[in-house]
């Protein structure tokens, strides 16, 4: 796996990830365009999905506009082989991949060192992945709500 399908793989279904790697293979992806922090892809399905994926705040941000995503808010196939595409070109590697410097030598020896492995892209939290998902609960019982009250007067 690469660096972006690593950062995402828990959050996509083995059958996704599956058939995305089909569609990218077959050259599904027909246009991608990005730099370090978001690309914008066009993938061929059953017709021609939009997929975007950025790079907020440390956080992967991504929408397809293909049924499945819109209807579960999961990211889908069209996603993946975006991301395996994005992946090939080198795009969505972070504003600086410059090593930071180490003034470990400058610390004494007295205090406690901890290295910190250096920060890479962030998965989703849920705050950002399933807010939608987390107002359907409350929509539905809105519409229950307006139906009963339309059956009722």
């Amino acid at each position: 796996m690469g660096y972006l399908t690593e950062e995402l793989s828990d959050e996509v279904g083995r059958l996704s990830q599956q058939r995305g790697r089909q569609y990218f293979l077959s050259g599904a992806v027909k246009r991608i365009k990005g730099d370090a922090l978001s690309i914008n892809a066009v993938v061929q399905g059953t017709i021609q999905y939009d997929v975007t994926i950025s790079n907020v705040d440390g956080f992967l941000d991504y929408s397809c506009t293909c049924p499945y995503f819109e209807r579960d808010f999961e990211p889908c196939k069209h996603i993946w082989a975006a991301c395996l595409a994005a992946e090939q070109k080198g795009y969505l590697k972070g504003e600086n991949d410059i090593a930071s410097p180490d003034f470990s030598a400058a610390i004494p020896d007295v205090f406690f060192r901890k290295t910190y492995p250096k920060p890479a892209l962030v998965k989703k939290t849920p705050a950002t992945s399933g807010w939608r998902k987390q107002l359907q609960p409350l929509l539905a019982k809105m519409g229950a709500d307006e139906n009963r009250l339309r059956f009722t007067t």
